[in-house]
């Protein structure tokens, strides 16, 4: 069953929900028809993640957080049921990142780029230079610079990573994952968006894409969790599972016959989804969940 699930981030949602929804909406659509033509799941995960990466309501591309220093380094990956994957990390000055993950994993044998290489690689891949800076991104920045412990008391509230996981009619499953990383994070830092089994993992039994405290995520490599646990239960099962983690996290899932999952440990979390059955977009609530 051709289905896709897309999330725009988990924490403390308190403004632009209403433009967070739309473009969660807008994600879904785009990835579901790109399922409708083309009838493939890697083309329908980048064109989901390109939406909300192109859009300044979410942390990632255009509108990602900025870091200590006022600069934008972004991560992400991508990676398919067949077992290729693909990532870059820190990379600068380029709209889609998720675009220069999937060329790290079509063109190359790496699996991760960082920094200034990565952002070589892309140039030299057509990718043009672009400033990801919104004047959003950048007014938030500047607003909680000047608050004491900026770094180690504020960082832990806001994540708007974007993600999305697909199959297609053969049962191709693919997962992505882009951010521009905790806002007022030291320059240089690398987070769970592209690390492979952290972010973004998939295999022939499912695949997840997860959002939050990044250095929590990895150290529990919270979607390759996901992904094997689905040889014993169902996606939304397995979701319900890994809210046991000790860790502030959102993560969706689709499984094998298309079923999905998702889950959060955070206040809120943004998710879509849409497959033959039906559509929907939430706004999720802790405190309405149980």
């Amino acid at each position: 069953m051709k289905t896709i699930i897309v999330h725009g981030g988990a924490g403390r949602i308190t403004e632009f929900i209403e433009e967070r929804l739309k473009g969660i909406e807008e994600a879904v659509d785009k990835g579901y028809e790109t399922l409708e033509k083309e009838d493939d799941a890697v083309k329908a995960v980048i064109e989901a993640v390109k939406v909300l990466e192109d859009n300044e309501y979410f942390n990632a591309g255009f509108g990602s957080a900025l870091n200590l220093c006022g600069d934008v380094e972004m991560d992400a990956s991508i990676m398919t049921s067949q077992g290729k994957c693909g990532a870059v990390g820190c990379i600068k000055g380029v709209k889609n990142p998720i675009e220069v993950a999937y060329l790290v994993m079509e063109k190359t044998d790496h699996i991760l780029l960082c920094g200034e290489g990565a952002t070589q690689f892309a140039r030299l891949h057509g990718i043009k230079y672009f400033n990801p800076v919104s004047k959003k991104a950048l007014k938030f920045w500047k607003e909680y610079f000047n608050k004491k412990d900026r770094y180690f008391k504020h960082y832990k509230e806001f994540y708007s990573t974007v993600g999305a996981v697909a199959i297609d009619s053969k049962g191709r499953l693919c997962a992505g994952t882009s951010t521009g990383g905790i806002l007022h994070k030291l320059p240089g830092r690398v987070g769970d968006s592209a690390i492979i089994g952290a972010g973004t993992y998939c295999s022939k039994e499912g695949a997840a894409s997860a959002t939050g405290h990044g250095e929590g995520i990895i150290k529990n490599f919270i979607t390759k969790y996901a992904v094997d646990m689905l040889k014993k239960y169902s996606a939304k099962e397995t979701a319900e599972l890994c809210k046991k983690i000790n860790c502030k996290f959102g993560i969706i899932i689709v499984d094998k016959n298309g079923e999905i999952g998702f889950s959060f440990t955070t206040p809120q979390f943004l998710v879509g989804y849409k497959n033959e059955k039906e559509k929907k977009i939430l706004f999720l609530n802790s405190k309405n969940t149980g």
